[in-house]
């Protein structure tokens, strides 16, 4: 139980860009003058790919005796077309300049686990009042 707790943890860390002492803002701004430069030079191109090839379904033949007679039924046979489907040509060149942009303004593509964003707190210490402890 615990090996499978710690591979669901193990599975949440991402990848970012890491600059020390760089903040969102920075990144951002890097980021988006890098993609920007690399869209020129590689804009979005659509282009087809064959994603499976057509095929046939195999066949298969069922028989069994109704009174004297064999009847026999045949299924499958059929003919499934090649599917298509469309993707972004220049994605890599593309996504490979915008890390290189990103490096020679000083960023890492980094392995980083993520920040936790639930920190139970512990109660406030209680100390007894100065009125409690008066006698009466």
């Amino acid at each position: 139980m615990a090996a499978v707790f710690v591979l669901m943890l193990g599975g949440c860390a991402q990848y970012q860009w890491v600059k020390p002492g760089a903040t969102q803002q920075e990144q951002d701004r890097d980021n988006y003058a890098c993609l920007g430069e690399a869209t020129k030079l590689y804009p979005p191109k659509q282009v087809s790919r064959i994603a499976r090839t057509a095929y046939t379904t195999p066949k298969k033949t069922s028989c069994e005796t109704v009174g004297k007679k064999l009847e026999c039924i045949t299924t499958g046979g059929d003919y499934v077309p090649e599917q298509i489907e469309y993707v972004d040509g220049n994605a890599g060149g593309r996504n490979h300049m915008v890390k290189q942009c990103m490096g020679m303004k000083g960023w890492s593509w980094e392995l980083v686990e993520p920040k936790k964003f639930y920190e139970p707190k512990q109660p406030p210490e209680t100390k007894p009042s100065s009125e409690s402890k008066k006698p009466r």
